[in-house]
């Protein structure tokens, strides 16, 4: 069940929600670990060709511990792909949630939740457009985040 408090957050930082999503997808695309040919070629101190290691003056196991590493990078990176996709997507959805039950409210309610959150007008600029006081945007405001919460939490 969403409360008032939370729909209020989620009109409040509507914009700000939404840059969060969009940095969260660039992240998804920014490979942070090196390939697996660069893993091993560091670890071997040497250039990597094929799907051999070339033994040189280092340590057989040099090799075995470059392919433990790659495993765990590999994880790690399934890891933070899992995270990032799993925050987008409750992101998605809150804000989801949040449009449409804005989207079926009346349409003065509706013209005043979009001003003020969506468009970023002050409510004096609100008042003027809609020819209203600003007690009646008010009654309107807290009539329409009402609604919002009873549509959120069915």
């Amino acid at each position: 069940m969403e409360s008032k408090e939370y729909v209020e957050y989620l009109l409040k930082n509507y914009h700000q929600i939404k840059r969060e999503i969009e940095v969260s997808k660039a992240l998804l695309k920014i490979a942070i670990y090196e390939s697996e040919d660069e893993i091993i070629e560091v670890m071997n101190f040497e250039a990597f060709k094929g799907e051999k290691v070339k033994h040189s003056s280092i340590a057989d196991k040099t090799a075995n511990i470059a392919m433990r590493y790659k495993d765990k990078k590999e994880k790690q990176e399934s890891n933070r792909v899992k995270e990032l996709k799993k925050e987008i997507r409750k992101k998605e959805v809150e804000l989801l949630k949040l449009e449409t039950s804005v989207g079926v409210l009346e349409t003065p309610m509706q013209r005043v939740i979009k001003g003020l959150y969506f468009e970023g007008k002050s409510r004096a600029q609100l008042c003027r457009e809609l020819y209203i006081s600003e007690g009646t945007l008010g009654r309107w405001r807290k009539k329409g985040v009402g609604k919002i919460v009873d549509l959120i939490s069915e």
